[in-house]
């Protein structure tokens, strides 16, 4: 009850605080007017809505309907410096829709005395929907103070589907500051979804679900977490429901599950609980819930029902304590604990130098004690603490039909009439009304070289196994069976009696085997499988290209030379069958990107160089299979190749001076930036003559010039280059630097053709080096 006046002057000051200006995020997350996204003023929600679609994270936009209170969620990331996010009326019902993601953030960095909230309804509140939301409380600042994902302080918080994130902040203030993932004035009610609710750092309490009232868990799956807390009196619980008397009654302080997964941790603090409820913790109908408390300073307790009951039903718990000074208990009640029907119940207390308990019940209390009618129960405790107990009552048995149990983890069975210890206490008690017998042993399987699937297997408790031994692998052998030692010893099978844990080992005989030759290849890889095949066995090749090659031929011998029978197996596989003796594979790799021209033979001097014209662009065959490397070549396509080589730049100017280069010709644009550029001026004032053939002094010595006219550097070895014409210098260049070579020792022909396969050539040489 004093938790419950604090929280009201807490909420007191939130509220009020809740009406300072505040100003909002923009959608890049950068703050620009931190405001809240208000559903609770007169504008029926409408600028509220305007918020959050502005922050959308989709094509669609949110909707608000202030009739039905329904909030459909479309995809927003809405992140505030607004000490509360989303704020919504009560009997409001978040809709999540299918597929999508919905931040809803106050990252309110605590600024005066200020509480923090992703979402506030004012009443109960209801998340349902098959999308995925995250709400998270920023920094709170200030004495009684709190942070919170999802906050309904008077009302109920229903989760029914969807993924649903809920994540308190810090709250930093020297006192009395909690942090709580989901918080509910009177109920938390999970019936369906996932649920992640988790407390942050605080500086007393930090809860990962907190109800007013009850919790209750009917479906799906459920993370709650509690935070590390900083004060010397303070809590930290994954789950928790408190409790209120109201006209001499109290109400609420009970925690139910059922069908469902949960998962519930207590943070580092002074007290820390997985589970606590002020009544009664009843968990049945095939739940799976695991609970722990962790390291604390005073006492750390897995599930925890303070004034009534525990009650496990037909349901998988693990409940689990650790390090704490004064009490570790797995289970804690000062009521009764009945564990019944196919309940399977694991309690551990940790370590504690007070106490250690897996099951404690304060016997002081009327009508304590503890009830085993079904099921397992586990419990264990601490050898550690000064006083430890495995179990703190002795249990009713009475409703067992038939119930074994055992103090020792390696003992054997008692079958009925346990005796309970209580001095000293037995640190560990295991009742079961069905037996888990110890004297089994493991047989570890080496495969001596092979690959086995198991690697170990278990006897049953007449010390043979229970299944069938594994036949192992290995290439190049045969398996003859396994054995009690490496060399020699028994030969083991499902008859053999073992007598404690035992290594046994296979045994094999080699086989005539042929790894083939895989002879190195450029390209790609190449494996074969098997790689120890036998004569008659089919090998499987597997040619891996590297990126821009493919397979061009494979190739089997035998070890005489001779070829071998290839198969393409259609996925990328070639097969063969083994012959006596070890083969030879070889695997050919071609550029894929090579273009095949019947003219243009892979032995020709030009046939680099047209693989890169064509590659970029520069020309194209004459047909899909033909190049015509001696067809000669005109100005206008000389120019033209010249200027894809450059790049295809645009000229400055369109304006055309020769009558005979036609508007909107291949070659218009090429010649333009020729004459542009200086690499050539026409044969005439107004001509060009594009389809007079290009001679080799003609390209060389537009070369030169598109290389800006280099020195040649060289002295004059030619009869029919005068040391005066415009092409001496662009002739001794390009021979100097290898472009090209006169068509004998003393000549060098300017006047000749020049062909296709020689342009491209020169091309390449003085582009490509």
């Amino acid at each position: 009850m004093k938790k419950r006046r604090l929280l009201s002057l807490l909420l007191a000051i939130c509220m009020v605080m809740s009406l300072v200006p505040t100003i909002a995020y923009a959608e890049d997350g950068n703050p620009s007017a931190a405001q809240t996204a208000d559903f609770t003023t007169g504008d029926n929600g409408a600028a509220a809505l305007a918020l959050l679609n502005a922050a959308k994270t989709g094509t669609e936009e949110s909707t608000w309907d202030s009739t039905t209170k329904v909030l459909t969620l479309k995809g927003v990331n809405f992140t505030t410096a607004a000490i509360t996010a989303v704020k919504l009326p009560a009997d409001s019902t978040v809709l999540l829709t299918e597929g999508t993601e919905n931040i809803i953030a106050s990252v309110n960095e605590g600024a005066g005395e200020s509480c923090s909230y992703g979402i506030y309804a004012q009443g109960n509140l209801t998340v349902e929907g098959d999308g995925l939301l995250t709400a998270t409380g920023g920094t709170a600042k200030g004495r009684h103070t709190h942070s919170c994902g999802i906050y309904a302080y008077e009302g109920n918080i229903t989760v029914s589907g969807g993924a649903v994130n809920a994540i308190g902040g810090t709250t930093d203030n020297g006192s009395y500051g909690d942090s709580y993932g989901i918080f509910a004035g009177y109920d938390v009610i999970i019936s369906d979804g996932t649920v992640y609710a988790a407390g942050g750092t605080a500086d007393s309490d930090s809860y990962g679900i907190f109800a007013g009232y009850n919790v209750t868990i009917t479906g799906g799956t459920v993370t709650a977490m509690g935070g590390k807390t900083e004060q010397t009196i303070a809590y930290s619980c994954g789950i928790f429901a408190d409790v209120e008397r109201v006209n001499g009654e109290l109400v609420g302080g009970t925690v139910t599950i059922e069908n469902s997964k949960v998962i519930a941790t207590g943070g580092e603090t002074v007290m820390s609980r997985g589970i606590q409820a002020y009544n009664t913790v009843t968990i049945s109908q095939g739940a799976d819930v695991t609970a722990t408390g962790s390291t604390a300073e005073k006492y750390s307790t897995g599930i925890q029902a303070d004034w009534d009951s525990v009650t496990i039903a037909d349901s998988k718990v693990i409940a689990t304590s650790n390090t704490a000074s004064l009490g570790s208990n797995g289970i804690f009640t000062n009521g009764q604990v009945t564990i019944t029907g196919s309940a399977d119940v694991t309690a551990t207390g940790g370590n504690a130098e007070k106490i250690s308990s897996g099951i404690y019940v304060d016997l002081t209390k009327e009508g304590a004690g503890l009830t085993v009618s079904g099921g397992s129960l586990l419990a264990q405790a601490s050898a550690e603490a000064e006083s430890c107990a495995a179990l703190r009552a002795e249990p009713d048995l009475t409703g067992y039909a038939a119930y074994y149990w055992r103090t020792d983890a390696q003992g054997s069975y008692t079958e009925g009439n346990f005796v309970w210890n209580d001095d000293p206490y037995d640190t560990y008690v295991e009742i079961t009304d069905t037996p888990t017998y110890t004297n089994t042993y493991t047989i570890t399987l080496d495969a001596g070289g092979g690959t086995v699937t198991t690697t170990s297997m278990t006897t049953g408790t007449d010390g043979k196994l229970t299944e069938a031994l594994p036949t192992p692998t290995r290439d190049g052998y045969t398996f003859d069976g396994w054995f009690t030692a490496a060399e020699g010893g028994e030969k083991v099978t499902t008859d053999t009696v073992f007598n404690g844990n035992t290594t046994i080992y296979a045994h094999w005989t080699a086989i005539s085997t042929y790894p083939p030759i895989i002879e190195d290849t450029e390209g790609g890889t190449v494996t074969v499988s098997p790689e120890y095949p036998t004569a008659g066995s089919k090998v499987t090749i597997t040619a891996t290209p590297d990126e821009g090659y493919e397979v061009d031929q494979v190739i089997v011998t035998d070890q005489n030379g001779k070829p071998v029978a290839v198969t393409e197996n259609g996925d990328g596989t070639y097969s063969f069958i083994q012959p006596v003796g070890k083969a030879t594979v070889k695997v050919v790799f071609k550029d894929a990107t090579v273009v095949a021209f019947v003219d243009v033979p892979a032995d020709e001097y030009y046939y680099n160089a047209v693989q890169w014209a064509v590659k970029n662009g520069i020309t194209c065959g004459t047909s899909d299979t033909t190049f015509s490397p001696d067809t000669p070549c005109t100005r206008a396509q000389v120019v033209t190749f010249l200027w894809r080589a450059a790049g295809c730049p645009s000229p400055q100017s369109r304006e055309l001076r020769f009558r005979d280069v036609a508007k909107g010709s291949y070659y218009e644009t090429a010649v333009l930036w020729a004459v542009e550029t200086g690499i050539t001026q026409g044969t005439s004032a107004t001509t060009f003559s594009p389809e007079e053939t290009c001679g080799r002094a003609q390209i060389v010595t537009f070369l030169w010039r598109s290389q800006d006219k280099p020195a040649a550097g060289t002295a004059n070895p030619f009869t029919d280059v005068p040391e005066d014409s415009y092409y001496t210098e662009a002739v001794l260049w390009a021979v100097g630097n290898g472009i090209t070579v006169g068509t004998s020792a003393t000549t060098f022909g300017p006047d000749e053709d020049c062909t296709r396969a020689q342009i491209v050539t020169f091309l390449y040489r003085c582009l490509n080096q």
